[in-house]
């Protein structure tokens, strides 16, 4: 994976011309509850996700993570600021080839 930008947290805002140039992001977590739990908080707020397995060359404590497009990335953020959610990564890569 080709990561474009990886944020903590969310420690500072992105800006939307850094978001539309991203392809994907897949959210990586510190346990597999707060994954489960910010799945379930994304989707009741309409962002679409999809569980994936935690991809090997990123470093993470839990062993799934949410893949988000690139349209639903700054939902994504703007919803897990809004919730003060804590203890995930936001990786940005490029879309892989299917």
């Amino acid at each position: 994976m080709k990561a474009i930008a990886s944020i903590s947290s969310i420690d500072g805002k992105l800006r939307l011309q850094e978001l539309r140039s991203m392809s994907e992001g897949v959210l990586v977590f510190d346990s597999t509850s707060l994954a489960l739990k910010t799945e379930k908080l994304l989707k009741a707020a309409g962002v679409p996700v999809a569980v994936i397995p935690t991809p090997v060359d990123v470093s993470a404590h839990c062993g799934i993570a949410l893949l988000l497009t690139a349209d639903h990335i700054k939902a994504a953020v703007e919803v897990l600021e809004d919730e003060e959610v804590a203890g995930f990564r936001l990786v940005v890569r490029e879309r892989r080839k299917e």
